[in-house]
């Protein structure tokens, strides 16, 4: 297999303009040659294209001027896509640990009836627990306010910690876990993209 020069210049011309998928498609017309040995073929001449030779179209300038090949590109993405990964999965982790504690905690509680006394744009509870009277300042607000004065709540209490208790309420029992999730799940889903992105365009 003879390949001339005629021929190197249309695959650097064709991996100049960031059109990989073309030159590796023009190698396997012109030769013969499977995916895998085209594609060595075009990364091999593609080594020895300079960073200021690609085409403006996909150069990135940075603020001092300088540009970057569509290998650093692809590299760039590879890292940006790691990170909102393992950003996702860290969030989805923490949803999940909630979650747990959570449950261990409802295991072991007691529960009592608080009600509120004041402010019920971010309500101030109080409770009696073993004949002595506790008071637990929520930390959501809400306007309007999702309770009134005198509401009477289920709260369940840690016997070992009556100063530790949980609101008997969607809020909040499950609204954390639910933002946790869901960032989780659409940073992890980023970072899942870019990856099989990066992975499809590797085996061009």
């Amino acid at each position: 297999m003879q390949v001339t020069d005629q021929d190197k210049q249309k695959v650097r011309k064709l991996l100049i303009a960031d059109r990989k998928v073309d030159a590796i498609r023009f190698l396997r017309e012109k030769f013969g040659l499977s995916l895998a040995d085209a594609r060595r073929m075009a990364e091999a001449i593609d080594s020895h294209i300079e960073a200021h030779e690609y085409h403006k179209t996909i150069q990135h300038t940075a603020s001092n001027g300088s540009h970057v090949s569509p290998k650093k590109k692809q590299a760039g993405a590879s890292v940006a896509g790691l990170i909102f990964g393992l950003v996702g999965l860290g969030l989805l982790l923490g949803a999940l640990f909630s979650f747990f504690n959570q449950k261990e905690f409802m295991e072991s509680a007691v529960t009592v009836e608080g009600v509120v006394v004041s402010e019920p744009s971010q309500p101030l509870f109080e409770y009696e627990y073993e004949g002595q009277i506790h008071s637990f300042r929520s930390s959501v607000s809400s306007e309007p306010p999702s309770y009134y004065v005198g509401e009477k709540v289920v709260i369940f209490v840690n016997p070992e910690d009556p100063t530790d208790i949980m609101i008997d309420t969607f809020i909040d029992r499950y609204l954390f876990m639910i933002i946790l999730g869901g960032m989780g799940s659409v940073f992890f889903m980023i970072g899942l993209g870019a990856f099989f992105a990066m992975k499809k365009s590797a085996n061009y």
